[in-house]
């Protein structure tokens, strides 16, 4: 009988353990799930639909600013097509009537001696008001924003989004859009291409798309068409770790384009937009402007290769879209 109510009292004990331990699991899965659900969900490439839209670009071989990579474009009231980037620790930029044929550079107020602070990957918009938006990354967490009336001299309001104190944050290599409501959508390379978007004016983010085209995107170039469609051109790395390809151009990165009606489910298209010629390894960075006479035109970066390690810096280069 003391057998018996000693077994009964194990029994007893190990199920309130059980159903201690089922009921901290139960916390931690709902807390993981409302994590997930903050946002969109973390999209892998196969998980996004293709689109039978593909786009025809012809590269020209001409190379347009050389030692030049990641630059952001808009074009002027006067037509001219003005390109930014970073040179020698400040951003500079430089204009354009046609494209391929640039003037001197012009060194911005935003710049630093220092190292850690060094600005890269500029974005620039022309807000409503006239303004111009400028973001950039320091380091590979931070995202500052400035404005400016002319361009040339920038007010830096300091770092609008920073990943390592939030984990959604979308900061490396953005490309913006201004939407018709006066919101502006910015996409980044983080956790493949993921957005977010802002309410006033840049200042603040909230991201609202993580992992929306997954790991192998980067670079993400995105517009308006005027039909309201957004049109993305993104690099894609054809090379992965461990796996062995079968061709010599799959050992190469392409830039590819996706299609969306909403700029949060995206269609991909699996054909190449821009592919590296056989002189050079990468090709990056694309940067979309539409000129006023509708001429679209595409500025990319290729970096030219030897046999066993990459040589150089990259080269600024320019497609056209035949229509």
């Amino acid at each position: 009988m003391r057998w018996a109510e000693e077994m009964a009292r194990k029994f007893l004990a190990s199920f309130l353990l059980l159903l201690l331990f089922l009921s901290a699991s139960s916390c931690t899965k709902g807390k993981e799930k409302k994590d997930s659900d903050k946002l969109q969900g973390e999209l892998k490439n196969e998980q996004n639909q293709e689109t039978g839209e593909f786009e025809v670009w012809r590269k020209k071989k001409k190379i347009v600013l050389p030692d030049v990579t990641s630059t952001s474009s808009l074009v002027l009231p006067n037509g001219n097509i003005r390109c930014y980037l970073s040179k020698e620790g400040y951003i500079h930029y430089a204009e354009s009537k046609d494209g391929e044929n640039f003037g001197e550079m012009v060194k911005t107020t935003v710049g630093s001696e220092s190292q850690e602070s060094m600005p890269f990957n500029p974005c620039i918009l022309r807000l409503r008001s006239g303004r111009f938006m400028l973001l950039y990354n320091t380091g590979q967490t931070r995202l500052h924003l400035a404005y400016s009336e002319d361009g040339k001299s920038f007010q830096d309001r300091g770092v609008v989004a920073d990943s390592e104190k939030d984990q959604y944050a979308v900061v490396q290599s953005v490309d913006t859009v201004l939407l018709p409501d006066g919101r502006i959508r910015l996409y980044g390379s983080e956790k493949g291409i993921s957005t977010a978007v802002s309410k006033d004016g840049g200042r603040t983010w909230v991201t609202d798309g993580f992992g929306l085209i997954g790991d192998r995107a980067s670079d993400p170039d995105v517009h308006l068409r005027e039909d309201g469609t957004y049109i993305m051109y993104y690099l894609f790395a054809a090379r992965v770790a461990g796996v062995v390809q079968k061709k010599a151009m799959d050992m190469k990165d392409h830039i590819k384009m996706a299609v969306s009606k909403d700029g949060l489910n995206w269609k991909l298209s699996d054909r190449n937009i821009v592919s590296p010629d056989l002189t050079g390894k990468i090709v990056s960075d694309p940067d979309y402007i539409r000129q006023q006479d509708k001429t679209e035109i595409m500025f990319f970066s290729q970096s030219k290769t030897t046999k066993d390690k990459d040589e150089g810096k990259a080269n600024l280069q320019i497609a056209v879209r035949d229509k």
